[in-house]
């Protein structure tokens, strides 16, 4: 996918027809508390790669109060905001994103972005931020429901024996033949 504009002057201004490619959804997971890498890679090709453009990183759509890192194309090439940071693989088209110590809050829609002014390839990526205090309190839940299903049926069992007047016939093994001191199969 290319991205493709348009100029005409009219009148004394500029009108300009701007394409944006959006590529699929990345997907990236992490945990609380923990660091996390974003490969940010398109199919923006060597003339609009990493080496030549502008790089971004913004939560939700672009925009300038929503970009959270950028960079020149030659400038640096590492740059740091805050907990994220921003490494350009020179000659790859490709750059990473850093996101240190990550928090509940970090989750959501994020784009990379590569480009100039107006022109600009974004790639979507959708991060899931996981807190470890949650995993633990769903593995808890799971386990004392399976517990309560199982003793459950549990009580109604030795409830229904005591009350059909059975009791649990005692069982004897001697030499290998087992014998029962009470065989109701027997008495019916």
């Amino acid at each position: 996918m290319m991205s493709r504009s348009w100029t005409q002057p009219s009148s004394g201004f500029v009108v300009v027809v701007v394409c944006v490619d959006v590529l699929a959804v990345l997907e990236v997971t992490g945990r609380v508390g923990e660091d996390v890498s974003i490969r940010c890679s398109g199919n923006w090709s060597t003339e609009n790669s990493s080496e030549h453009f502008d790089l971004y990183f913004c939560k939700g759509i672009c925009s300038r109060e929503s970009t959270i890192i950028q960079t020149a194309g030659e400038t640096a090439a590492v740059v740091q905001t805050g907990r994220f940071s921003l490494q350009a693989v020179r000659g790859g088209g490709a750059f990473q994103v850093n996101i240190m110590k990550l928090k509940t809050a970090d989750s959501g829609r994020y784009y990379c972005g590569v480009g100039k002014s107006v022109i600009v390839l974004y790639q979507e990526v959708s991060l899931q931020v996981q807190n470890d205090e949650t995993m633990v309190v769903i593995i808890i839940s799971v386990s004392l429901a399976l517990l309560v299903c199982a003793i459950i049926p549990l009580i109604f069992f030795i409830h229904w024996r005591s009350s059909s007047g059975e009791a649990f016939p005692n069982v004897h093994a001697q030499a290998g033949v087992l014998t029962c001191d009470h065989e109701p199969w027997l008495h019916a």
